[in-house]
């Protein structure tokens, strides 16, 4: 969507890699932060006019500019896949791709090697698996590819991590947190959102194979999610629209209260 509330046909982004003050290779990268160097860093900005706003001290259209941030997998320009190690290689600013947390996750689910995959292990209740980081503010897009999947057992969305002092929580726990159920607000791959035991008809089914993609933007509390996958034989890229709005803790209202992460 690029910053607006929808996709808008024609909306073009030429994305160029951040460039940096200094080279170093592998092995000191490796030393202070392991995963970024097989990533770089890509950034473009686009603005837009908000038609239905104006600067309050000259009448002019109100201007919005927005930039993308993308973190892919570094290009080796044709060269051997072995010689990494003695390429000169950039640090990016940017996080690593999300993984679980290994302290905050059902007993019924099983985390991979890298903590990037989560596998359901035994059938007790519906188990939670949550990040290991979160966010308190910006716009942030995620994706989750579903390996095997029954129709209705995949959930996914965002709420607060539960702590056990309520730090950074709008409510504390004096025990360790239930995992064995769903948390926050999010999307059933049965074409329903889900939140607090309430479900309603939202989206598209989800199968194995398939793409979920999360847009959550904290500032205005809005979640929505993305559908990337086959239907009827055709690969299509839907985008699903708003799930939830006027989130808590996440943004604000229209009195300027609120905040929290994820």
């Amino acid at each position: 969507r690029f910053g607006q509330p929808s996709y808008l046909p024609g909306t073009r982004h030429v994305l160029k890699p951040v460039e940096s003050s200094g080279a170093t290779h592998q092995s000191e990268i490796d030393a202070k932060t392991p995963y970024m160097s097989l990533y770089e860093e890509l950034i473009s900005s686009t603005t837009f006019s908000v038609p239905s706003l104006r600067n309050r001290d000259d009448g002019t259209t109100l201007q919005v500019t927005s930039e993308l941030h993308l973190l892919c997998a570094r290009r080796f320009n044709g060269r051997r896949r072995d010689a990494m190690c003695s390429m000169p290689l950039v640090e990016s600013r940017l996080p690593p791709p999300l993984s679980f947390d290994r302290e905050y996750h059902a007993p019924s689910l099983s985390l991979s090697r890298d903590g990037r995959t989560v596998s359901c292990i035994s059938s007790d209740g519906r188990g939670t698996a949550f990040a290991s980081i979160g966010f308190t503010k910006g716009v942030h897009y995620w994706e989750v590819k579903l390996e095997q999947a029954d129709i209705g057992s995949v959930f996914i969305g965002v709420a607060e991590k539960p702590t056990g002092n309520g730090s950074g929580s709008s409510s504390g726990y004096d025990t360790p947190p239930r995992l064995n159920r769903w948390h926050g607000w999010g999307f059933v791959n049965f074409r329903a959102t889900y939140t607090a035991g309430a479900e309603r008809i939202y989206g598209a089914h989800c199968h194995a194979g398939d793409t979920v993609g999360v847009l959550l933007d904290c500032d205005s509390g809005r979640l929505s999610f993305f559908f990337d996958g086959l239907k009827y034989g055709e690969h299509i890229l839907n985008d699903l629209g708003c799930a939830f709005e006027n989130l808590s803790p996440f943004g604000f209202n229209v009195d300027g209260c609120g905040g929290g992460g994820a």
